[in-house]
């Protein structure tokens, strides 16, 4: 999971030129598996889940060149219950967090390496 996400931002962070960009992200909510944020409008099955998104928005939080964050798409009139409304509130603001540097206990640093046995 992480190689793949990791390996595409580093491909499309970058100009031609090798220059880190200034970044605007645009943060659909319903590119969250509906386990995650069941209030939006176009549920997506199998989106991501609420820890890759967080590392996407960690690895960009990294580059110091976010310069503008936007997070879309959170309805909390779609819902069958209000637990689902909070797991979507739940999920936007680790997802605005994470942008920011915020990451989980359950989040390991990037330099850590598994102890040879």
């Amino acid at each position: 999971m992480s190689l793949f996400i990791g390996r595409f931002l580093f491909v499309n962070l970058y100009s031609k030129s090798g220059e880190l960009l200034p970044l605007h992200v645009s943060v659909d909510i319903d590119s969250l598996d509906p386990g995650f944020a069941p209030s939006t409008g176009t549920p997506v099955l199998g989106g991501l889940t609420l820890p890759e998104l967080m590392y996407i928005g960690n690895r960009i939080n990294e580059t110091g060149k976010l310069k503008a964050l936007d997070l879309v798409e959170v309805n909390p009139l779609i819902k069958e219950n209000e637990s689902e409304v909070k797991r979507t509130v739940f999920s936007a603001i680790r997802t605005i967090l994470s942008f920011f540097g915020y990451t989980t206990l359950g989040t390991a640093d990037k330099n850590y390496q598994l102890p040879k046995p």
